[in-house]
């Protein structure tokens, strides 16, 4: 797959996490370990002063991690442990499938 095509085939889940409101939630797809595994993106919508400013997190059953940054074929994501001992992980975002937009539950 060339770059370009990368770019191309990340347009999709970019808009969509782009176009999500508060109140709805991501479901995807993502292969990890040879499996395709379920997980939920959610955008959580920040307005201090006149500021505002959307970030992302990324989830699977109770672990997550947060979104610290989108770029145009891949995502970063990270978490600390109890340790304070950083992990962190780059997402494809041209792998992800999208399964479904749902409402969040109030």
């Amino acid at each position: 797959m060339t770059y370009s095509e990368k770019i191309q085939a990340s347009k999709e889940i970019i808009n969509a996490m782009e176009s999500m409101t508060s109140d709805q939630h991501l479901v995807v797809e993502y292969p990890l370990r040879g499996a395709l595994k379920k997980f939920t993106i959610v955008k959580h919508e920040f307005i201090l002063e006149d500021i505002s400013e959307a970030r992302f997190s990324i989830s699977r059953s109770f672990e997550g991690m947060n979104i610290e940054e989108v770029g145009k074929t891949t995502m970063n994501g990270y978490t600390y442990d109890l340790m304070d001992q950083r992990t962190s992980y780059t997402f494809k975002l041209y792998e992800f499938n999208i399964v479904e937009v749902k409402e969040s539950k109030s």
